[in-house]
Formats: C-alpha cells, sequence, structure tokens
C-alpha cells in the first residue's frame, strides 16, 4: 500500500497571455503552497480494473484520469489493478 499526502496550493498571480495559434493561451502563474492536504492511498484492488473511491465526489476525478492517461502511455500490464481511496480535505 502507497499513502501519500496531495497538497493545496493557492494561485497567487495568473497571467493568461492572447491565444496561440493553436487556440491555447500561454500561462504564468506563481503558487503558494497551503497546510491543507488530501490522502491518497493506493493498493492492488485484486479484480479486474482499477476501483476509485472518492466520498464525497461525484461523476469522474483527476486519479481516474492519471490512471487512464498512465496506461495508454506505459501499457496496461505495467501497472496492475489498483484501488485508490481519496480523502478529501481540502
Amino acid at each position: 500500500m502507497i499513502r501519500e499526502l496531495a497538497p493545496a496550493k493557492l494561485n497567487i498571480v495568473l497571467h493568461v497571455g492572447p491565444p496561440r495559434g493553436d487556440r491555447l493561451h500561454p500561462i504564468c502563474s506563481l503558487f503558494g503552497s497551503l497546510e491543507l492536504a488530501d490522502e491518497v492511498e493506493l493498493a492492488p484492488s485484486g479484480g479486474h480494473g482499477d476501483v476509485v473511491e472518492c466520498p464525497g465526489v461525484e461523476g469522474p476525478n483527476l486519479v481516474e484520469a492519471a490512471l487512464a492517461a498512465f496506461r495508454q502511455r506505459a501499457g496496461a500490464e505495467a501497472l496492475p489493478p489498483v484501488r485508490a481511496v481519496v480523502d478529501k480535505r481540502i
């Protein structure tokens, strides 16, 4: 099992530039760290797929997106199915 904190950050300054040719905007940002943090716990799921539990948050979340992006890039076999539990504190 792996347990990590995901610290909060506060965007102190955000400058958004004009759109580029790809229609995205360049940004310049300055963040400050906060004492608040969510706790993320990962363990093998023992099943055939990933399980993400995030009480109080409905629908897709960043943990699901990160697991999907990792599997797409590294291959589905690179990581066994995991159970992720997110304790929202922020």
